[in-house]
């Protein structure tokens, strides 16, 4: 199957230090210049709340298919990213339809990679 940017994915996200994984949603922010490479660069979904300006909320009007009950909103975690090969990836779930919101989460994950100047 072929994914597109916007689609939420259940794949194996990787923990941070590499010590494990934990199967998970995910959004794919990478366009079809890097997705036909079968490498998909992914953001982190959890349902637990993200204090800060890293976490964006989404709820089932977002979505083309609604997440399962008793699930009616996550959040997208700007700054947890991966690169995964398609084969890490084990089904889509849903595609995030609102596009203004799809460019926050863009716009989020950019301002926190800004040059920062000494």
């Amino acid at each position: 199957m072929e994914y597109k940017q916007r689609d939420l994915v259940l794949v194996k996200f990787p923990f941070t230090d590499l010590t494990g994984f934990k199967v998970r949603p995910a959004l794919i922010i990478s366009n079809s210049s890097v997705n036909k490479s079968n490498d998909y660069l992914i953001m982190m979904i959890t349902t637990q709340h993200i204090g800060g300006s890293f976490g964006i909320e989404f709820d089932n009007d977002d979505l083309t298919t609604p997440l399962k009950p008793p699930i009616t909103k996550a959040y997208i975690y700007t700054k947890k990213l991966a690169l995964l090969d398609k084969t890490i990836i084990h089904k889509k779930i849903s595609t995030l339809k609102n596009l203004s919101k799809f460019q926050n989460i863009i716009e989020q994950h950019i301002s926190s990679i800004t040059l920062e100047v000494d």
